[in-house]
């Protein structure tokens, strides 16, 4: 008797092509599905086989329960031990790292298996304890990536604290060993001694590779970094100097909060030979950077076609950054820039601020002719201060005159920008605008500008005499009443919520979705952000924080 058979189901997922199971795996690689991605793993061969390299596409090692803090050297191990000697294949598929704070002094990690922050488990250092097969195996890829004639004691130093357990030698480790990395994500190190100086030996050096692959760091194109200012030691200012990162070949963007902005840096910067750098977009949040490092950062790169400015809400250096300096800066990038964002110091109090030369942009903006889009403040643009300052030691509100020699707004802009964003607005701008308006409309000039949004500070301004003749089919007009706290909130408070902190909701480290709406919302007037100084609650609804993209959890 013949016995029947049930036909193969090619739709079910085991049995579709592994290219299509991996299309279909990706989906649940974000964080809230990531329990489902593990349990995949253990289905079946074909699913496993398609599962795996989606596991390690995303490294994390941050203290999650904490908005920073130190990483943990007992995953730096397990990761390391993962694709380098348990299944070495993997190490190609590795595209992104996110890391809490590291350090070149061992022991500073959190234990990963410890219920309180506080707590150690017994023997915690004999489980990170390396075995001396695995100490080779570290110690041949190191030689490989540096050359042998560049093992010297720099070298000799890395492996003896791949031994002792530093989380800085075995970060530098990690990213040498994934060729193919995109991106990196950081905190700020502290007494860092291998990362940095690993970062330029990758850059410069030719591995001796054997396998045909690229060498590690040829990919990446992407850098984070911030700095934590509270509950961690923080990091020296050579630690927080952005300048090495800009010698790397591939990298196209860079973003930092909190950089350093030092001598140190600017002296790091002004070594660089001019238009050395590849880097194309800049972004400094809660940034205190000075002119003169602007200055020295924009000069060795080639063609920066992006560039965002966003001030830090505490005191910064003695030589406050303003819009003229910044133009001073972009110039030589003329034929580049296309996109230009600056909040900088218009919601602070400036000594006597109408003296100042550089609180204007100034007619050398329409220098920028492939300026597409301009994000920035009345003040930077007409030299109109709105409302009433308080100025010197007296507690008397004054009304404040216009900065002398201030340019009009249809005078200073580029003649090709395509989208026009002022913040800070008071009523002294409508006329200049309702001009500008006028000029686009008969076509004299401006006639790539289709859309123009004005901030207008809610407290200062009357919205009844804010009035604009304008034909809707020709520019788009969005006029927004903004509050101090939503200003406030557009300069990147730290946030608290219970027992969660960042120092930064623009983080993609510890405030994913927290940045995520902030870049939604920024410049609106959304719900009220409640501030002082620090974000207690925010615009719109507030998620857990999180990350997309698959993570390895070992």
């Amino acid at each position: 008797m013949q016995q029947s058979t049930v036909p193969r189901d090619s739709s079910c997922l085991q049995h579709l092509p592994v290219e299509l199971q991996t299309a279909v795996l990706s989906h649940f690689t974000s964080p809230s599905d990531q329990p489902t991605l593990q349990a995949v793993l253990l289905t079946c061969k074909s699913l496993n086989h398609a599962a795996l390299p989606l596991s390690v596409r995303t490294f994390r090692n941050t203290d999650h329960r904490h908005g920073g803090g130190f990483c943990s050297e007992r995953r730096n191990a397990q990761f390391l031990r993962y694709i380098l000697s348990t299944r070495p294949e993997l190490a190609i598929f590795v595209e992104n790292m996110i890391f809490g704070q590291f350090s070149s002094d061992p022991n500073m990690g959190y234990d990963t298996e410890a219920l309180d922050e506080d707590e150690e488990l017994e023997g915690d250092r004999l489980l990170d304890e390396y075995s001396s097969e695995e100490l080779a195996i570290y110690r041949k890829h190191i030689v490989n990536a540096l050359s042998p004639s560049s093992m010297s004691k720099f070298a000799e130093e890395w492996v003896k604290d791949l031994e002792l357990g530093c989380s800085d030698a075995q970060i530098a480790l990690i990213l040498m060993s994934c060729p193919n990395l995109r991106s990196i994500y950081f905190e700020t190190p502290y007494h860092q001694r291998h990362f940095l100086r690993a970062l330029e030996f990758l850059n410069k050096t030719k591995p001796l590779i054997t396998s045909g692959l690229k060498p590690a760091l040829s990919r990446l194109r992407h850098i984070y970094c911030e700095t934590q200012s509270v509950g961690s030691p923080g990091g020296h200012p050579g630690d927080r100097n952005p300048g090495a990162f800009f010698q790397l070949d591939a990298l196209h963007s860079f973003e930092g909060f909190d950089v350093s902005s030092g001598n140190e840096v600017e002296r790091f910067f002004n070594q660089l030979p001019a238009k050395s750098s590849n880097v194309e977009e800049i972004t400094l949040r809660g940034s205190y950077v000075s002119p003169r490092v602007l200055q020295s950062m924009m000069r060795v790169c080639k063609a920066v076609k992006s560039l965002e400015i966003t001030r830090g809400i505490y005191p910064g250096p003695v030589e406050e950054l303003l819009p003229g300096h910044v133009l001073a800066s972009i110039l030589p990038h003329a034929d580049s820039l296309e996109y230009l964002h600056l909040n900088v110091a218009e919601e602070f109090q400036l000594g006597v601020p109408t003296q100042g030369e550089h609180l204007c942009l100034g007619l050398e903006l329409r220098n920028m002719t492939c300026l597409k889009s301009l994000v920035t403040g009345m003040r930077s643009l007409t030299g109109f201060f709105n409302g009433y300052t308080v100025i010197g030691d007296t507690n008397t509100p004054a009304r404040i005159p216009r900065v002398r020699g201030a340019p009009n707004l249809a005078d200073c802009l580029p003649p090709n920008l395509e989208s026009l964003e002022i913040h800070r607005c008071g009523e002294d701008i409508l006329d200049q605008v309702q001009t500008l308006i006028l000029e686009v409309q008969e076509g004299r000039s401006f006639r790539r500008l289709k859309c123009l949004r004005l901030l207008f500070d809610r407290e200062d301004v009357n919205p009844d005499k804010v009035r604009l003749s304008f034909d809707p089919a020709l520019i788009r007009i969005d006029i927004v009443f903004q509050s101090l706290q939503n200003r406030l909130y557009d300069l990147i408070p730290s946030y608290r919520k219970g027992d969660m902190r960042v120092d930064a909701i623009s983080s993609p480290i510890y405030a994913h979705d927290l940045r995520k709406q902030w870049l939604a919302i920024r410049g609106r007037d959304i719900g009220c952000a409640s501030t002082d100084l620090e974000l207690y609650e925010a615009p719109g609804i507030i998620q857990e924080p999180g990350l997309q993209g698959a993570e390895w959890t070992g």
